[in-house]
């Protein structure tokens, strides 16, 4: 017996109907599982920014392994720079970098 594979959402009723009247077994046909999207305009893979996810979190750690090895840091106090690089990547620890690291 015929197996006919269909997506009712796609006009696919009428052909399910005709196949139960003509005695062929119906299968509905099985999602394919999608990756979570930013838009649903734009259909962007996230496995596609995962370098820059990377790039961004080690430049924090960089940040951050710095500004707990530096004597003094310039403007804010170290415990204020540490949340700017945490809750702000990756312009916290560019920020910090370039304008509280103090000068060697």
């Amino acid at each position: 017996m015929p197996i006919v594979r269909c997506m009712p959402e796609h006009g696919g009723g009428a052909i399910v109907e005709f196949a139960v009247a003509a005695g062929v077994s119906v299968v509905p046909r099985a999602r394919t599982p999608r990756l979570a999207t930013l838009d649903p305009i734009m259909d962007i893979d996230l496995r596609a920014l995962a370098p820059l996810l990377v790039l961004a979190a080690a430049l924090a750690v960089y940040a951050l392994v710095d500004l707990v090895r530096a004597p003094a840091v310039r403007y804010l106090p170290k415990w204020a720079w540490a949340l700017i690089c945490v809750l702000s990547m990756p312009l916290g620890p560019l920020a910090y970098l370039t304008l509280g690291r103090a000068p060697r």
